[in-house]
């Protein structure tokens, strides 16, 4: 009762406590730090703001009042006080604080003010959870002449925030060595979102009475992300002076009110469809064109990483997914439908509502579902996979266009089947071969994944897929496909039952139903003064159509890899001290052999004793196709992981060109060597075919870079180690992830996730929750920007040309594909249908 009353006496008594509640130099990290130590501006709180209002000297709202307004975030910060009727734009008072991290646990900053005319430079050292050290030295606004210092010391005993305790002393500049006041301060919890902290001021312990100091006391209610205070000082004049404070931030705090009801659950309800990616996806560039092409990706770790954490989550019991089309590639379909399946398994449930019927595979996709329904007369199109390539001669025969493809071979038989497309009307005997044995494991995959998720046989599987696909509802719930059919009006009052509790019913939860959008993801606010360290895995995304120089990356994601770009990335991730590992995370095809070239030399160095000092793991984590040159880029890894249905392999080097001579002649545009000196100085004309010794030489330098890219995989895998018998597996051939692993081209079966946990398995990390990802190539806005703004033939590619058939996009491309002499790539397009 004693201590109560002296706290509301302190907070209700009548000069003027700090705006932002501060009391200590070495205990400001918040938004007192603009007036206590500015180094604390970079601790990370999320974004902060406050107000705070003080009435006038007679305690009444008047001109006299003052006003405060304070924000910070990522180490920048400013303060405004406003009094006696300032304008907006005119502020008494404006505090600007800049700060960041020297190294863990040591932080300085720096702040100007206006009305106090002076610049302060602060330090924080907190060597360890329970000892916090604050220093703060104030100068003349010229940094000629230090005005005062003063210097803190926090302790927190049970190295908690239950009870912080310490002292700050000041000293002025006309002796240092003389202290001018003793400020001890305590802080206590006591209890949820309620704190009560005093601080008092006084020049000497001799003769000490209670009213030689100034007292300061407040009282703080937090309600997570929000929350207010009232403070007060007890000054020895005869003024005295009272604010209160409110505040907000994007990290949530124990909230006053935080009792979550044990008998609470909710569902959580979101769209699921359209393009899935492996990176996050770019911003949408300005054009007038815009509104032709609105598409955004997904990014599929960031929704595998949601799906973990509503499983994980208690109060989550299931999940309610309003199902679109998901267009991505079947591995990475693979890895979502083995995220709900562990859901699912975790105990909790799922519901499905499609309203326009379930496409093939996006009912493997959610086979697992414990209630699936969908729209009267629509459907399930599940009848089996099937694969088309198309093919273009006949029609570049119709333009005169003619494809000079090079290859590696033998005995004239090829598996290095990029140029097929081109060359042929329709697949060869080793294309059907190769691809038919690939498409077999797909489909082994596909059968497996929706007998384990409907609790089927996989001969009963293969029954209902052989005799898809369904359109007759009694047909759809007779086998077992769907739970019922509902119209959208009727599963929303479906809904509402699941989720309802009559009041005569024994209900063993309440249920509510949150939007996907509506989830709160904020972080945690993070109490300790030394957090735990974390161990940093770098992330890198190769994706796309490999291409010497910049990635070009847009809101679907990469299409082209640019050498430049991943290059920097790896190099800035093995020379980071910070990073313990790095995964390339790679979703290409292949393209130029002098990018992938180069790129594997980065690799290399970082896993070879040619740059020791900076040698950490390197995984190479294979996506949807990660084959030709995405397997070149690959094979210099520590460790290859791959999912089982990932597209690989397809060790070989092809030559590919197109000679437009004869479509130019057709419409009398003429080209013709006119002179020369040196015999092949016209090696590189595209006034004619091919002469013999053209042909030879770029056979030649073909199979030279074959050899080079066989002699590459021997180097990184430690299991091969013929490069004769290396052909057996290369030669162009593609293999599921499952196959290459069979054939060592691959370590490890696996998912992003996987090659998470591989990679800090690899450092020697044994907690992987205490891991921070680092994705690269880092988000900046550089170069890449201003090439999809000005480049035309860009601008034209991606926005006036996206309503094209994708059946003549190709053409788009040839170009390009000439540019490059030398090519590692698959067969131009593969759709599983």
């Amino acid at each position: 009762m004693h201590i109560f009353f002296i706290i509301t006496s302190l907070l209700f008594s009548n000069t003027f406590p700090d705006p932002w509640n501060g009391y200590s130099v070495s205990n400001s990290e918040n938004l007192d730090a603009f007036t206590y130590n500015p180094a604390g501006v970079s601790i990370n709180h999320g974004i902060e703001s406050g107000y705070y209002f003080a009435p006038d000297d007679n305690g009444s709202i008047s001109n006299n009042s003052t006003l405060y307004y304070a924000t910070k975030s990522n180490g920048f910060g400013y303060s405004l006080k406003y009094n006696k009727g300032d304008k907006l734009f005119n502020a008494t008072d404006v505090n600007i604080s800049f700060a960041g991290q020297v190294t863990r646990g040591i932080n300085f900053g720096a702040n100007w003010s206006k009305e106090q005319k002076n610049i302060a430079t602060g330090l924080l050292y907190r060597p360890v959870n329970f000892l916090s050290i604050g220093l703060v030295t104030h100068f003349d606004e010229d940094l000629k002449e230090m005005t005062r210092g003063r210097f803190g010391l926090g302790l927190r005993p049970f190295s908690s925030n239950l009870l912080t305790i310490g002292t700050d002393i000041t000293y002025t500049s006309q002796n240092i060595n003389k202290i001018t006041s003793y400020s001890p301060f305590f802080d206590i919890t006591i209890g949820n979102g309620i704190s009560f902290r005093s601080q008092f001021d006084t020049e000497s312990f001799d003769n000490f009475t209670f009213d030689d100091i100034d007292l300061i006391a407040s009282i703080n209610f937090d309600f997570g992300k929000e929350g207010f205070y009232i403070n007060k000082l007890k000054p020895t004049t005869s003024d005295y002076g009272y604010g209160f404070g409110y505040f907000t931030r994007t990290h949530k705090k124990t909230n006053i009110f935080n009792k979550t009801k044990k008998k609470d659950r909710k569902y959580i309800r979101f769209e699921l469809g359209g393009l899935f990616i492996e990176e996050k996806p770019g911003k949408i560039p300005f054009s007038p064109f815009s509104f032709l092409n609105q598409e955004k990706g997904q990014q599929l770790r960031k929704w595998l990483n949601e799906i973990k954490k509503f499983k994980n989550d208690e109060s989550v019991a299931g999940l309610i997914i309003d199902l679109k089309t998901v267009r991505t590639g079947f591995s990475k379909k693979q890895e979502m439908h083995d995220a709900l399946m562990d859901f699912k398994n975790s105990g909790k449930k799922i519901i499905v509502y499609a309203d326009y019927g379930i496409s093939n595979t996006d009912y493997y996709l959610i086979s697992m579902a414990d209630e699936i329904y969908i729209n009267d007369l629509t459907g399930i199109n599940l009848h089996g996979l099937s694969m088309e390539v198309t093919f273009y001669k006949d029609f570049l025969d119709t333009i005169n266009i003619i494809p000079e493809v090079f290859r590696v071979n033998i005995d004239g038989e090829s598996y290095k089947t990029a140029g097929d497309p081109f060359l042929e009307s329709t697949a060869t005997d080793q294309m059907k071969e190769n691809y038919g044995q690939l498409l077999s494991n797909i489909y082994s995959i596909f059968v497996k994944g929706i007998s384990n998720g409907r609790s089927w046989t996989e001969e009963k599987t293969k029954n209902i897929i052989n005799n898809g696909p369904y359109s007759i509802t009694s047909e759809i719930i007779e086998n077992n496909l769907i739970t019922s059919t509902m119209y959208p009006d009727q599963f929303e009052t479906y809904l509402e039952e699941i989720t309802s509790c009559e009041k005569d019913e024994k209900c063993d939860y309440n249920y509510s139903i949150v939007k996907w959008k509506d989830v709160d993801r904020s972080k945690e606010y993070v109490n300790d003064w030394l957090p735990e360290k974390k161990n940093n895995i770098a992330l890198i995304y190769a994706v796309g159509g490999i291409m010497p120089g910049e990635s070009q990356k847009g809101p679907t994601g990469s299409t082209i890899m640019g050498h430049k770009t991943i290059n920097k990335a790896i190099k800035s991730a093995r020379e980071d001290k910070n990073i313990d590992a790095i995964i390339l995370r790679i979703d290409s095809g292949g393209g130029s052999a002098f990018a992938s070239d180069q790129m594997w030399r980065e690799i290399d160095l970082t896993t070879n004793n040619e740059d020791i000092k900076n040698n950490k793991p390197f995984i190479a984590s294979m996506s949807d196709v990660a084959a030709s040159g995405g397997y070149y880029i690959a094979c210099q890894a520590d460790k290859i992981i791959a999912n089982e249905s990932t597209v690989t392999g397809s060790i070989g080097v092809i030559g590919l060109s197109f000679n437009t001579s004869a479509l130019l002649n057709k419409y009398g545009i003429n080209k013709e060597v006119i002179a020369k000196e040196g015999e092949h100085a016209d090696f590189y004309t595209t006034s004619r075919l091919r002469n013999d010794y053209e042909t030879n030489r770029i056979k030649e330098s073909i199979n030279d870079s074959y050899l080079v890219f066989k002699s590459r995989v021997i180097a990184g895998r430690d299991s091969l180690n013929s490069i004769d018998k290396l052909d057996d597996i290369a030669m162009g051939r593609i293999w599921s992830g499952n196959d290459a692993k069979s054939n060592f081209l691959v370590d490890e079966i696996g998912g992003i996730d996987d090659a998470i946990t591989l990679a800090a398995k690899e450092a020697g990390i044994e907690d992987i929750k205490n891991v921070n990802i680092i994705e690269y190539p880092k988000r900046e806005l550089t170069e890449n920007l201003k090439k999809e703004l000005l480049n035309s033939s860009l601008f034209s590619n991606k926005i006036l040309f996206s309503e094209i058939p994708k059946e003549y996009q190709f053409l788009i491309d040839i170009n390009e594909m000439s540019k490059e002499g030398t090519l590692m790539m698959l067969p131009y397009a593969i759709e599983i249908k």
